[in-house]
């Protein structure tokens, strides 16, 4: 009788009388897509979900891609779905993952990925030394949909580049606010189109400026001790 060990969506068969397990590899790409909750003094109502199926819908068409799209509501939920588990998932069944995109409330120094100051609520200085790049490849990028989070104009590392010292992966993060509209060309704020449905869905930057690269380091070096505390959306 044949054991399984389940890999991604493949499945690996071993006999008593196998020297050399066949392993089949899935070559699809596997992204997550987080969207946080929408806030309190700042209610986005459902565009950080909308944004995150627009973005996986264009995932699927433009790279045969499977997406998952995730609410997140904590600092667990967040890591747990940037190393390929769902929450709650064991982790032999996680998956490995070509990227990862969060949509959701920040500043330059916090990703506020619940809409509550509790401790584990958020990514910032108190566990974002926690996150961890799990089952996530090599050459992975993770791209920040949120205000600020790519903004040093303090001197001091922001969140995005803390991620991408901790976890090692490229980040890409935006340096101004955002807003929301239906197509993703950079206007800037002045510049926006009015909303005419709710798909398709986009956060752009008030600045009009793409998205600042965070290379992820040769060697790791902490900036733990240039770190301050956030605020609240």
């Amino acid at each position: 009788m044949a054991n399984y060990v389940q890999v991604g969506q493949s499945r690996t068969s071993v006999t008593a009388n196998t020297q050399r397990a066949i392993v089949k590899v899935d070559v699809r790409p596997f992204y997550v897509l987080m969207y946080g909750e929408p806030g309190i003094r700042k209610n986005a109502g459902k565009v950080f979900q909308w944004a995150a199926e627009t973005k996986a819908r264009e995932l699927e068409e433009q790279e045969n891609a499977e997406t998952l799209v995730t609410p997140v509501s904590n600092f667990e939920e967040f890591k747990a779905a940037i190393e390929g588990a769902a929450p709650e998932t064991p982790p032999l069944l996680a998956r490995v993952v070509s990227g990862v995109y969060f949509f959701g409330h920040a500043s330059s120094q916090a990703i506020f990925v619940g809409e509550n100051a509790w401790a584990g609520t958020n990514v910032d200085l108190s566990n974002v030394f926690g996150l961890t790049p799990g089952n996530m490849r090599k050459n992975a990028n993770v791209w920040l949909y949120c205000c600020n989070a790519g903004n040093t104009a303090s001197g001091m590392p922001c969140i995005a580049e803390l991620m991408a010292d901790i976890i090692r992966r490229d980040v890409y993060a935006f340096s101004s606010g955002m807003h929301y509209q239906n197509s993703p060309e950079l206007r800037g704020l002045a510049l926006a189109m009015p909303l005419k449905d709710r798909k398709p869905m986009y956060l752009v930057p008030d600045n009009g400026k793409p998205a600042t690269l965070f290379p992820k380091p040769d060697i790791h070096e902490s900036k733990e001790e240039k770190y301050i505390g956030p605020e609240q959306p």
